[in-house]
């Protein structure tokens, strides 16, 4: 088996049968461009323009991995990474950002078990 064949056993989680990334970012042509890109990779993935958008829609459940910008036009990517661990449901998060300054980096470094990536 190669490394992509190798099952994703989690230990402790009760995964659902498809699992799913989900992508929440306020600049549509950059969020069309990131799930044209991890479909084509072969990703199941689901589109969201806000934070307030993916808590509204049912995704949590099924959502193995979130990529999420970090500044989002209502609710910041880092307030829906803490509701989600707040609801005792944390989703895997990799935070994107076009802005990469001592204030975001700051807000991600006790929430951020390594660097987030500078989008853009």
């Amino acid at each position: 088996m190669t490394t992509q064949e190798q099952p994703l056993i989690v230990t402790g989680a009760i995964l659902p049968d498809t699992l799913t990334i989900g992508v929440v970012e306020d600049d549509a042509s950059f969020l069309r461009a990131l799930g044209r890109l991890l479909s084509g990779a072969g990703f199941t993935v689901t589109t969201f323009t806000s934070g307030e958008e993916f808590l509204a829609s049912d995704s949590a459940a099924t959502t193995a991995c979130l990529v999420l910008d970090v500044h989002l036009g209502g609710m910041s990517g880092f307030d829906l990474q803490q509701r989600l661990a707040a609801t005792g449901a944390p989703i895997p998060t990799i935070f994107i950002t076009a802005h990469d300054d001592a204030v975001t980096r700051e807000r991600a470094s006790p929430t951020c078990r390594s660097r987030f990536a500078k989008a853009r």
